[in-house]
């Protein structure tokens, strides 16, 4: 008697959940390799603002978006990781004086392009200011494949001035996310604030985490400066506030 094995298959990654893949430096520098977490960080955050999809927590990024090494993850493989079936990947380059941060969308499965998004163009000592540029491009993109209505007039914080607080914020991110002390990780987030006080969301998140051990009196005193722009914020800011 002939037995027919059926082969098991792993199901296929939900297509309308996204990743984003942390950005590989192709500049040369070493100084611009934060960049990397950034623009993964802030495209995160643009996507859980707006609802487009269904996006991978930003905790991901700084729990498996780099190797031990601190080598950016395979793309796909940050993708099936987290059940996603999109992922959106990048690097960044100099051309002369000019950075340059391209990004694409692909099948997390296939690894085909599924969009490409426009690249984004800054003087090299400017980074920072890329991102908000490359969010909306990504935005738009992301609503184009998944048919989605996205208004790109929509309020959602702006990228930091400086690219040490953000530096600082992605630092503090990562400590906070891979459970160093609270000590170590409200460093951080003190240092974001100090370079640049109006990149409000680094005060949620010291108000957040002196809330969860490394002081509540800071927490009060932060909530209080940030009473008056609390309907401002995002939801989720608000939320986290």
């Amino acid at each position: 008697m002939l037995l027919a094995v059926r082969a098991w298959r792993e199901p296929r990654p939900e297509r309308t959940r996204v990743a984003v893949a942390v950005f590989v430096n192709r500049t040369g520098d070493s100084a611009l390799e934060p960049l990397g977490s950034m623009a993964a960080d802030w495209v995160t955050r643009g996507l859980t603002h707006t609802e487009l999809v269904d996006v991978v927590d930003v905790g991901a990024i700084y729990v498996q978006g780099r190797s031990a090494e601190g080598t950016p993850t395979d793309p796909y493989e940050l993708a099936r990781r987290n059940g996603a079936g999109t992922v959106v990947s990048g690097s960044y380059y100099l051309a002369t004086d000019t950075l340059v941060i391209r990004a694409t969308v692909e099948d997390a499965v296939s690894g085909t392009v599924i969009q490409t998004v426009p690249p984004v163009h800054v003087a090299a000592d400017a980074a920072v200011r890329a991102l908000d540029q490359l969010r909306e491009h990504v935005l738009v993109a992301l609503a184009g494949v998944f048919d989605v209505r996205y208004s790109p007039f929509t309020a959602r914080p702006s990228a930091p001035g400086s690219f040490t607080a953000y530096q600082a914020f992605v630092a503090g991110q990562a400590a906070y996310w891979q459970g160093r002390p609270a000590p170590e990780v409200r460093t951080f987030f003190e240092r974001a604030v100090a370079e640049d006080s109006t990149f409000h969301v680094s005060k949620v998140w010291l108000a957040f985490l002196a809330a969860n051990g490394a002081g509540c009196g800071l927490t009060d005193s932060v909530a209080a400066v940030m009473e008056h722009r609390r309907l401002a914020l995002p939801a989720f800011d608000r939320v986290t506030l």
